[in-house]
């Protein structure tokens, strides 16, 4: 039965046994549901539309099949990610208690965590975590097909190639805040081959992706994707680099000459891969790239001056207003959905205080950073809900269980993927608010549903049940 299994902790290799014996006795149903999550995954990467109509199918084969994979489910009861999701799915639907803003705006930015049930969909397929990664980057890469035809489109003049954008800005068929966030994602799945590939061809696919995603961040002209991807890129070659040099420490003495070459190599390939990406973005985006520091440059000196009615200028003042929600209200926060409210009783009753006159509503009901806006709508029990989340699955993303249950290995390659499109999608978060967003918020969840922490053995990996 489920329960007693649920309250009882699993090894890695009975977690493995279990997915084997499932896959065994249900085959046709294990590919069908493999094929939904796989779209689910694709269609992360387009419009909302076929985002969420991608992801029906899997939730639908989910509980037709629960009568058959509800035995594996008992595992993923002790998973960490899993809890913390709960605990902040109750905290923040416990903020309806206090919130500033009306019931629709609550339920507007906690609706969002109806994406959270991709961990337990996704879940019963977990061994073909790689098909799922894949999926997830085809999916992304389609989005930078998007730009390319949103850039042939403007040069012949063909409107039905065209999104509406900005002439300094193209995001394809994303808003461009939000494709510059969900690209930081896609970027961390390409960096992860790049930096800890298996073989020569799995690193230059994965230089050539990351090449070609950094130049549609740069298409975009989101300064704060700029920003999350510079980062991601840094933790990228603090990750490679360290994993050659781990390598070169736990080798075997008679080996000790020419792993140091190896290490020297993939140096040296690292460095020259940073500098073909950089020298593509300068050549694709260069103009835009540009005019954007150009832009930022002048909204900071206005906003020195008090000038905040900028993009920039904008930006600080809803960080401004956050930090003083989280004075006001540090253990608690203002609610789930409350910030346009909150700040607009707040801005209304400081402005006839001065005798001045009221200001215009609040433009957002958000924040425009992920952290700053949990800790403001939440408090530092739901900032620290998101914050263990995040850290937690980017861990468990670096690590995966031996083929027999042994002691854990760092993931390689693609297969630490999810973890470095999770640090990505939290350093674009700095400056976009990506768990109330609809489509960020379906890549957060979608990726800590990959990394799990006793995730099953892929299947065709060395070891693995069949």
């Amino acid at each position: 039965m489920m329960l007693p299994m649920a309250w009882t902790r699993f090894s890695q290799g009975e977690v493995d046994g279990l997915f084997a014996a499932l896959r065994a006795r249900d085959p046709f149903g294990h590919r069908v549901h493999t094929m939904f999550a796989c779209a689910a995954c694709f269609f992360a990467g387009w419009p909302t539309t076929w985002l969420e109509m991608g992801c029906i199918g899997v939730f639908l084969c989910c509980g037709v099949r629960l009568f058959s994979h509800h035995r594996i489910l008992g595992p993923l009861v002790w998973e960490w990610p899993l809890r913390l999701m709960l605990l902040w799915l109750a905290w923040s639907g416990l903020s309806l208690a206090w919130t500033a803003g009306t019931r629709q705006e609550w339920l507007e930015e906690w609706g969002v965590i109806r994406y959270a049930l991709l961990i337990p969909a996704l879940w019963p397929v977990m061994n073909e975590r790689r098909w799922l990664v894949a999926a997830l980057a085809a999916g992304a890469l389609c989005g930078n097909l998007s730009q390319v035809a949103h850039t042939l489109g403007r040069a012949a003049e063909i409107d039905w190639l065209t999104w509406s954008r900005f002439d300094d800005r193209n995001s394809g068929w994303w808003d461009p805040v939000v494709g510059g966030s969900v690209l930081c994602a896609a970027l961390g799945l390409h960096l992860a081959a790049l930096a800890l590939g298996r073989s020569a061809r799995e690193r230059a696919l994965g230089g050539v992706l990351a090449a070609a995603t950094l130049v549609g961040i740069a298409a975009t002209g989101t300064r704060g994707a700029w920003i999350g991807a510079a980062g991601l890129v840094a933790f990228a070659l603090l990750l490679g680099t360290g994993s050659t040099l781990v390598g070169r420490r736990e080798s075997a003495d008679p080996n000790a000459r020419g792993t140091l070459k190896v290490t020297s190599a993939r140096l040296a390939i690292g460095a020259l891969a940073v500098l073909f990406c950089a020298g593509a973005v300068w050549v694709a985006a260069g103009p835009t790239i540009i005019s954007r520091v150009r832009e930022t440059r002048a909204e900071m000196d206005r906003a020195m001056r008090g000038d905040l009615d900028t993009f920039t200028g904008q930006r600080l003042a809803m960080w401004g207003w956050s930090w003083r929600a989280v004075r006001e209200h540090p253990i608690r926060g203002i609610g789930a959905g409350g910030f346009r409210a909150w700040v607009d009783e707040r801005s209304t009753a400081d402005a006839r205080e001065r005798n001045e006159p009221v200001p215009k509503p609040m433009l957002h009901g958000h924040a425009h950073s992920w952290f700053i806006h949990a800790a403001a709508a939440t408090g530092v029990t739901g900032f620290g809900l998101m914050l263990a989340l995040a850290a937690t699955c980017a861990w468990n993303g670096l690590r995966e269980g031996g083929p027999a249950g042994g002691r854990a290995k760092w993931s390689a390659g693609y297969d630490a993927g999810p973890a470095f499109a999770l640090v990505g999608l939290a350093a674009a978060g700095l400056f976009d608010t990506i768990h109330v967003n609809q489509q960020t918020s379906f890549w957060l969840w979608l990726l800590v549903a990959l990394c799990m922490r006793h995730r099953p053995a892929m299947r065709g990996t060395p070891g693995a049940p069949p």
